[in-house]
Parts: C-alpha cells; sequence; structure tokens
C-alpha cells in the first residue's frame, strides 16, 4: 500500500485496496484511513468528483470494519448526498447499503430492511441483486422473520451460482447456515457452515472464516458440547485478534466467556467477560456494552447472586432503554422482571415484565409485517397479562403474610420479654422463699421448741418471744408481698377504678401494723380523721401503703415516729408517710425509684425481699399516680403518694 501519496495513480492504487478491503488486517485498514484521509483534506482532487466519492465510500468501509461506526455514518451520508446529486445509481447503491448495515449493526431492522428493499427495485445488475438479498436476508434472520430470510438467502445463492461467484457462494451458505441454526436444524446448519468453511479456507477468505467458525461454536454451544464450541470459538478469536476490529475481537471473548459459563467454569467466565468489559467500556459500541452487562446479570443471576445480577440488568437496561434497543430492553426487562418476582418483590416484577411487553408490541406496531405476526402478539400480551395479574395478586398476598408475620413476631417478642421478666421474678421468688423466708420460719420454729422444753430463763423467754413475733410479722409481710406480685404478674386484666374514701383504707392498714409498731416501741400516728374521697384501685391502694407503712416502721429505731399525713385538694389527694428514721442519700433514692433497690436489713435486722417498692411503683403508674420521695441520711424519710381526685 502506498503510504500517503497524493498522486491520481496513488489514489488508484487507494482505492484498490478498498476493493478488497476484506482481505486486509486492522493494521492495515488503519493505515488506509489515515492515507484516505490525508487524500481527501489535501484539495488535490477537487477536479475528480468521482474519486472524491469513491475515497467517501472507501472511509465508510474501513471505519466500519475497524468499529467506529459514527465515522462511517458520516462519510457514507457524504457520498450518499453526492451521488443522487451526480445521479450516480451505483454510488448510490453502496453508500445506502453502508447505511443500512450500520442501522442493522445497531439492530435497527427495519430502517435496514425498508432502505434495501429500497435499493433493490432500482437494480438491475445480477451481482448487486444478489448483494441486496443476501443482506435482506440477514436483517429477516435477526428479525426472527425465517421463512422471509430463507426465501432472500437462496435467490441470492441462484444468482451467485449462475454467475459462479465461489466467494460469494460461500457467503450464501454461510448465511443460509445461520439461519438453520436460529431454526434449530443443527445438522442442515453445520453441513452448510461446513462447505463454507472449505471455501473460505481454500481462498484464505480468513475474515470470513473467522465469522464461520464463531458461529459453528454457537451451534455447538445450543448442542451443549461445549468443548467444541470452545474449540472453534477459541480459532475464531485467533484470526481475528489480526483481522478483526477491537469490537468484534470482543465480541468473541464474551461468547468465549458465556460458553465457559455454560460449561460451569465461573472462574474462566469471568475472566473473559472482564476482557471483554475492558475493550467495550473503551469504544462506542454501546449496543454490544449492554448486551455484556446483561451476560454479566444472567451470570450472577444463574449464581445466585441477587444484588449482583440485580446491579448488572439495570445498566443493560437503562443502558438499552437509553439507546433505544429494541431487543436488549425486552431481554433485560425480562430479566429484571425474574429478578424480583424471585426476591418476592412482585411490584417490580410487574414492571418490568410491562416493560417487556410494551417494548415487544412496540417492534410490532413499528413493524407489522417484518418482525412478528399479529396473532403471536396478541397470545403473548395474554399471557403476559395472566402473569401481570399474578405478580398482583401475590404482591397483595405477601403483603399479607408479611403484616401478619410482623404482628406474630410482635407477639413473640413481648411474649418472650414478658417469659424473661417472668423467669428473672421467679428465680428471685425461689431464691427469697429459700432464704429470706425459710431461714426465719426455721429459726422461730427451733426457738419455740426450746421455749416449749423450757430451756431459758423467764426474762430470755420474754426476749426471745418478742423477736420471734417481729421476725414471723416480716416474714408475714414478705408473704404477703410475694402473693400479691404472683396474683398480679399472672393477671392481665384491665384496672377496676372506684370512688373510695381514703381515710377508711388507711385506718386498716394501720390496724395490721400497730402490733409490730409496738414492738420496736414506734409511735404509729394519723391524725387526719376527715373523709377525702380518691379514684382508685382499692387493692392496689392497700398494696401501697401496708408496703409504704412495714418500710418506714422497719427502718425506724426503737422509740421512734411514723406518721401518715393527707392533704386534699380539688384534683388532688397527697398521702404521705413520714418516719425518722434512718434515711436515705439521693444516690439510694435514685435507685429506689427506678425500681433497682438493693435489699436492705431494718433497725433490727428485718429482711426485705425486694419486691415491694417494685410492686408499688408497678401499681401506681397503672392508677396513672405518683410517688414523691424525699430523704436525708439519719434523719429520716417522706413517702408522699399522688392520687386522682374524682
Amino acid at each position: 500500500m502506498s503510504k500517503r501519496l497524493k498522486k491520481p495513480e496513488s489514489i488508484e492504487q487507494l482505492l484498490n485496496d478498498c476493493i478488497n478491503i476484506n482481505k486486509l488486517d486492522s493494521k492495515h485498514i488503519t493505515e488506509l484511513i489515515a492515507n484516505l484521509e490525508e487524500a481527501l483534506s489535501s484539495g488535490s482532487l477537487v477536479q475528480f468528483k468521482d474519486k472524491i466519492i469513491l475515497i467517501k465510500l472507501g472511509l465508510g468501509d474501513a471505519y466500519t470494519r475497524v468499529g467506529n461506526f459514527k465515522q462511517a455514518e458520516i462519510r457514507y451520508s457524504e457520498a450518499l448526498a453526492s451521488a443522487i446529486q451526480s445521479n450516480n445509481l451505483s454510488q448510490k447503491i453502496h453508500a445506502t447499503n453502508g447505511i443500512c448495515i450500520l442501522n442493522a449493526i445497531h439492530s435497527e431492522y427495519m430502517k435496514s430492511i425498508e432502505g434495501w428493499l429500497d435499493i433493490l427495485k432500482e437494480i438491475d445488475d445480477p451481482k448487486q441483486k444478489a448483494d441486496m438479498y443476501n443482506n435482506l436476508g440477514i436483517a429477516y434472520s435477526m428479525s426472527d422473520r425465517h421463512r422471509e430470510a430463507l426465501e432472500c438467502q437462496y435467490n441470492c445463492l441462484k444468482i451467485d451460482e449462475e454467475l459462479n461467484r465461489e466467494t460469494q457462494i460461500a457467503i450464501d451458505y454461510f448465511n443460509l447456515a445461520s439461519s438453520y441454526m436460529k431454526l434449530k436444524q443443527y445438522d442442515k446448519s453445520l453441513e452448510l457452515y461446513s462447505k463454507s468453511v472449505s471455501t473460505f479456507q481454500k481462498n484464505n477468505e480468513l475474515r470470513y472464516l473467522a465469522f464461520a467458525y464463531s458461529n459453528i461454536s454457537m451451534v455447538y454451544s445450543d448442542k451443549k458440547e461445549y468443548t467444541k464450541a470452545l474449540e472453534f470459538a477459541n480459532n475464531s478469536l485467533e484470526i481475528k485478534q489480526k483481522y478483526a476490529n477491537e469490537l468484534e475481537i470482543a465480541n468473541t471473548i464474551a461468547i468465549i466467556g458465556s460458553l465457559y459459563k455454560n460449561s460451569n467454569d465461573k472462574k474462566k467466565a469471568l475472566e473473559y467477560y472482564n476482557q471483554s468489559l475492558a475493550i467495550f467500556e473503551k469504544g462506542d459500541d454501546l449496543q454490544s456494552l449492554a448486551g455484556l452487562y446483561i451476560k454479566y446479570a444472567h451470570f450472577y443471576f444463574d449464581d445466585n447472586n441477587q444484588r449482583l445480577a440485580k446491579f448488572y440488568s439495570l445498566k443493560g437496561y437503562e443502558l438499552a432503554h437509553k439507546n433505544a434497543y429494541l431487543q436488549l430492553i425486552i431481554e433485560s426487562s425480562k430479566l429484571l422482571s425474574s429478578i424480583y418476582a424471585s426476591d418476592e418483590d412482585y411490584k417490580s416484577a410487574y414492571k418490568y415484565e410491562s416493560k417487556y411487553l410494551d417494548t415487544y408490541l412496540k417492534i410490532f406496531e413499528d413493524n407489522p409485517k417484518i418482525l412478528i405476526a399479529k396473532s403471536e402478539s396478541e397470545y403473548y400480551r395474554i399471557k403476559t397479562e395472566e402473569q401481570a395479574e399474578f405478580y398482583r395478586l401475590s404482591n397483595i398476598e405477601l403483603t399479607e403474610k408479611n403484616r401478619i408475620i410482623s404482628d406474630q413476631s410482635d407477639m413473640l417478642n413481648n411474649a418472650n420479654n414478658k417469659l424473661q421478666k417472668t423467669n428473672s421474678m421467679l428465680k428471685k421468688l425461689l431464691s427469697v422463699i429459700a432464704h429470706d423466708i425459710r431461714g426465719p420460719v426455721s429459726t422461730s420454729a427451733q426457738a419455740l421448741t426450746m421455749i416449749k422444753a423450757k430451756e431459758f430463763s423467764v426474762e430470755e423467754t420474754d426476749n426471745i418471744i418478742e423477736e420471734t413475733t417481729v421476725s414471723l410479722q416480716n416474714t408475714y409481710h414478705m408473704l404477703n408481698e410475694l402473693l400479691t406480685w404472683s396474683n398480679s404478674a399472672q393477671q392481665d386484666t384491665s384496672v377496676i377504678m372506684e370512688r373510695i374514701d381514703v381515710s377508711k383504707i388507711i385506718m386498716e392498714d394501720i390496724n395490721i401494723y400497730q402490733s409490730m409498731a409496738n414492738l420496736k416501741s414506734i409511735t404509729l400516728a394519723y391524725t387526719h380523721k376527715s373523709e377525702c374521697v380518691v379514684m382508685v384501685n382499692k387493692n392496689y391502694l392497700h398494696s401501697i401503703l401496708r408496703n409504704l407503712i412495714h418500710n418506714a416502721i422497719k427502718f425506724t429505731h426503737n422509740q421512734g415516729h411514723v406518721t401518715i399525713q393527707i392533704r386534699c385538694t380539688k384534683t388532688k389527694a397527697y398521702i404521705s408517710i413520714v418516719d425518722d428514721g434512718i434515711g436515705m442519700s439521693n444516690a439510694e433514692v435514685k435507685h429506689l425509684m427506678s425500681g433497682k433497690a438493693k435489699v436492705k436489713q431494718g433497725t433490727h435486722f428485718e429482711m426485705g425481699s425486694g419486691f415491694g417498692i417494685g410492686l408499688c411503683l408497678d401499681y401506681l403508674a397503672q392508677l396513672q399516680s405518683n410517688l414523691i420521695v424525699k430523704s436525708s441520711p439519719n434523719k429520716g424519710s417522706r413517702f408522699t403518694i399522688v392520687l386522682n381526685r374524682p
């Protein structure tokens, strides 16, 4: 090839290279483009208009071969405009054919078919007519219109056989084999591919041979004979790496990746997919890039990696949608529908299933006689609507199941929390029974046995009886606390409120603890005798008052004072239990009100269960009432119950 020569004889040499472009490797095609562009820009061909059109046509072919489709379209369009102006039919056919091929590359088969059909009406030359039949057959085949595809391809074969065009006959066999492959007639397909391969090898048509090997690998892949498929795919790649453009090489690498995927060699599959991706991301073939994203999505979906399957499906879908690659929109939306359905996200599944149907119908509306039959479209529409309705109903059912599961989960959590709390309280209950009740009862029984045996003096006996009485009263109080708590824990009923004169309740509880106060010479006083009606649960108020009066006596020294006071307003009643006992620090008060108070001995070493104050706080909360505590160490305490009045 000449290097950037501008003389007419050198231009002829460049144009001759354009005619034989299918025999050039990628490196020489790149050099050819540089030489053609320089010749075009030099201005030396102004007087040779035919040469300028031919150079633009040659550039269109060359740019198409290297995958620069944008520049190819520019040069073909320029050539077409000039050919129409000069009324050169041959050049018009060449330019229109190039543009139709670019449309087919971008899956715009309708435009391609319409263009070729229009050209066919103007052609008389048998060679050109055969070429148009060849291209129409490929477009029909890619549109799944196999009857029309075979008709065009056999017309082409007939003409080429009459003209004895050996290489073109091999290409016709190749295209027929591709159609039979789509019809799943694999033996017929392999027979025709074998015929084409023999001629391509004989005539050293390596570019066509590479495509034949690639398609044979797809036949064996469909037959699930992956070892043979990989053998032919690798043979194709070896040739393409020398004669094809990077994008064609990347497509073959992606095919090899899919073969490894189907062979369950996931590591190899990803390796080849990644090689292909690196090439596609540098080029402008967005359609192939979108197709590769969808291959990734299928890979991860089959590998049960829903996150990455969804990620690549959406990337492929968005790229296809942005550039109106309808076939890829169909494939990606169908896959997304399956992914979301497997995640039980039926709302999203329905969305993409609807997009799948809409796109399928759009192809039908744009191509009423070319792409799909009306009956087939209607059938599929009905089936898809049935599936969409299934998704919609499944979504409703799933939502209801999720609600039930959520409710059951809440109930289970609540029950589990109650059970844990009950188990904790039960352990504490058993501990109190084992230690704080059994011990004093055992000691009292032993003391009474010794008194009965008259082992003590009269004075010692009186002291022991007094101490035993205090111990048993304290034990009785603890038992009462435990029984009250047990009864409360087992019941889950609403609190019944009633109007009660609080003075009567206080007097009843003072009478219970008067003897305990007497044993410690404690003055237990209640001076308020007038009526004070509150709205309260009677049993709860009894339990609260008994606990607070008992604690006041327990933590007050001998000859101390415990006083119950009442102050009534229009809306509230304030009941205060006041003592001059050992009192508490601020930290102890804080722990007490949090329900985390530690068990503490009384002034006569009386033991407590730790249940009392917690029970009081729980009951007060249910009564919507408060407890106010003021205390100072060694000065005493004031516990004030705040109740609501009717």
